[in-house]
């Protein structure tokens, strides 16, 4: 499922919920280029009747503005509940390494994790296994917008649940989220008036909307885990997919499915793609040499951002808001910190402090307010 949430300003919050591929005719067209070597809050009052209010502004330490941005990321520490289950959180930290707090998680919220900025950094999007599949809107200072639940395919009378919705990822100009399941790609409004206002802070009594058909990128490929990344302009998302071959590539669509672009065909795996903030080229993970790569947005001009041998496993790149740096997380699987890296290659430095082994730090990413 996915969870959007906000923190409060002690630093802590209250966690909230948020596969067949559908095929398509959609052509793909290759690229033919060749690669080289917290305040507490209340809950809001319960609407029986749809309700117009004002716009809220929220604050608190984890909210606009900051200088330098913010970065958020996923903390799994397993073994570390309070009953021997995992510990998992999201956390945000500045750029320079200072203020790591917890935005919002704890003790045993299994899947919690996967977060997404909204464009003007005032809400957190994120993915959590719960018992409910839903999106959550809540705001940086704690308290739930919407609950986003009833994601479905088909028809309003005819609806099928998707499952397990992850890596949401909101559009430039925030007015829909991006998200994955084993059923494809799709796009939510955030803000649809059918959606519910939840009426408690219990993270596993929260209400469920009707059913809400969502709208499903037309693909005949088998989209991989990994967050959907929007153009700058906001008219196309990139990507990792397997085809008939079974092997992992990135890919370019339009929102309807039109203009399909294969990106990479190497015969390793890519995959976990980030657009540029000037749209000029795109990182993504190889299994060429198991960290991250750069190309054009044509897929052109294919290298890998560390230089020499030896570098450590590299994962899940995000774009600074200036484009000058790439934020990422990097060591062996399950245990991995989170690191910027000049988008030339240079200046790689380890952001987040030492702390237990194993500590799984994922899925960061860096917003500009």
């Amino acid at each position: 499922m996915l969870l959007l949430a906000a923190c409060s300003s002690d630093g802590s919050s209250t966690p909230l919920l948020t596969d067949q591929p559908t095929a398509s005719t959609a052509s793909v067209t290759t690229s033919t280029t060749a690669t080289s070597s917290s305040t507490e809050s209340t809950a809001p009052p319960v609407a029986t009747e749809p309700v117009v209010t004002e716009p809220v502004v929220p604050t608190g330490p984890m909210c606009p503005p900051s200088p330098a941005g913010r970065i958020a990321y996923a903390l799994s520490l397993p073994g570390a509940g309070a009953t021997g289950g995992d510990l998992q959180a999201v956390h945000v930290i500045l750029p320079d390494g200072s203020n790591d707090s917890v935005l919002f998680g704890g003790d045993e919220y299994l899947g919690t994790g996967e977060p997404s900025w909204s464009p003007d950094g005032t809400r957190a999007a994120i993915a959590a296994s719960q018992d409910a599949d839903a999106l959550y809107v809540v705001r940086c200072d704690g308290t739930i917008e919407t609950v986003l639940s009833g994601l479905s395919l088909g028809t309003a009378s005819d609806p099928v649940t998707i499952e397990m919705p992850s890596n949401p990822s909101w559009s430039p100009d925030g007015s829909t989220i991006a998200f994955a399941s084993a059923d494809g790609l799709f796009l939510v409004d955030p803000a649809d008036p059918e959606f519910d206002i939840p009426t408690t802070t219990d993270f596993y009594g929260l209400p469920g909307s009707q059913s809400i058909v969502v709208t499903q990128v037309a693909l005949d490929l088998t989209v991989t885990p990994g967050r959907p990344s929007w153009s700058p302009d906001g008219t196309r998302l990139v990507f990792g997919a397997t085809d008939s071959s079974g092997n992992i590539d990135v890919y370019a669509v339009g929102l309807d499915g039109s203009g399909l672009t294969r990106l990479t065909t190497d015969a390793a795996d890519d995959y976990q793609p980030a657009w540029s903030p000037d749209g000029s080229r795109i990182a993504f993970r190889s299994s060429r040499d198991g960290a991250l790569w750069m190309m054009t947005v044509d897929g052109s001009n294919q290298q890998p951002l560390f230089s020499g041998e030896g570098a450590e496993a590299a994962y899940q790149p995000s774009w600074s808001p200036d484009g000058t740096e790439l934020v990422y997380v990097s060591g062996p699987a399950g245990d991995t910190r989170v690191h910027i890296i000049g988008a030339d290659g240079s200046g790689d430095r380890r952001l987040t402090a030492d702390g237990a082994s194993p500590r799984a730090e994922q899925w960061p990413v860096w917003i500009g307010t």
